[in-house]
């Protein structure tokens, strides 16, 4: 059982990470995909501890990927500003 557990979160911190680090230029249906296979592992977890990790890495997927939104316009606000001097 703790080895399906920690499956399922290594999988979803290698998808992060490859969206955050590879695909960062694609458009954003990469993170659809990231969230709709964090989804399907959670319905196809039928065990109670599986589903609440599923919710887990669900929660904290989303909350990378806003993070990795909200620098990546931080970034873009201080390139606009050098630009512009």
């Amino acid at each position: 059982m703790f080895l399906i557990v920690g499956l399922i979160a290594i999988t979803a911190v290698i998808l992060t990470v490859l969206y955050f680090y590879v695909f960062r230029r694609v458009h954003k249906v990469i993170s659809y995909i990231v969230i709709f296979i964090l989804t399907i592992l959670l319905l196809v977890s039928s065990f109670m501890h599986l589903i609440i990790v599923g919710i887990l890495v669900f929660g904290i997927g989303l909350f990378l990927i806003s993070l990795a939104e909200k620098l990546k316009g931080n970034r873009q606000v201080a390139t606009n500003e050098k630009n512009t001097k």
